[in-house]
C-alpha cells in the first residue's frame, strides 16, 4: 500500500498491481468502517430504526415571530421576544 501511494509507476514497473491494491484499500476502509458501526451499535443500547432522526418537532405558535428589529440583536430569539 505505501508503494502504491508513494510512486505508482515506480511499484507498477516492482510487479505490484496498483489498481487491485487501491481497490483493496478501499475495501478494507469500507469493512473496518462497517465493523466499526456495529460495534458502536451493540455498544451504545440504542435502538437503531429506518426513521431515526427523522422525528418532526411540534412548532409552538403561542408567541408571535420575532421582528426583524429584535433579529439584530445577539440574545437568542426566545429572550428578545
Amino acid at each position: 500500500m505505501r508503494a502504491t501511494a508513494q510512486d505508482k509507476d515506480a511499484a507498477a514497473m516492482m510487479g505490484i498491481d496498483v489498481d487491485r491494491t487501491i481497490s483493496f484499500t478501499f475495501l478494507v476502509a469500507g469493512a473496518l468502517a462497517g465493523a466499526a458501526g456495529v460495534l458502536f451499535a451493540l455498544y451504545s443500547q440504542t435502538t437503531i430504526r429506518f426513521d431515526t432522526g427523522l422525528h418532526a418537532r411540534p412548532v409552538s405558535r403561542s408567541r408571535p415571530p420575532c421582528s426583524a428589529a429584535s433579529a439584530t440583536s445577539r440574545a437568542p430569539c426566545s429572550a428578545r421576544c
